[in-house]
């Protein structure tokens, strides 16, 4: 993965600030933020933004687990071609290289 931030991201609530933070652990000051997700909301807006940011602190192992696979479907099966153009799509997206 280059160009985004290695390692695992963790997700971390914090109350106070009624936000879901999404970080990599052990820099050099204790948690680099990725990215917030605000929550205070009422339901069911507060679950679909727990949701959001647990899938945001995934991401990374989305990225990689689907990078890995994607060569390996085509010796798998020859359907779901559909889903293979989605997937190579949102890895371009990722990477910067959608067209």
């Amino acid at each position: 993965m280059s160009g985004f931030t290695k390692g695992q991201w963790l997700l971390d609530r914090d109350d106070r600030r009624e936000e879901y933070m999404v970080y990599v652990p052990g820099t050099v000051i204790g948690k680099r933020c990725i990215a917030t997700v605000a929550f205070g909301y009422s339901e069911p807006a507060d679950s679909e933004q727990h949701a959001n940011a647990k899938l945001l602190a995934a991401a990374p192992e989305l990225y990689e687990a689907l990078n890995e696979l994607l060569p390996h479907i085509k010796m798998i099966s020859n359907e779901g071609w559909d889903a293979v153009a989605t997937a190579r799509a949102a890895l371009a997206k990722v990477t910067g290289e959608e067209k």
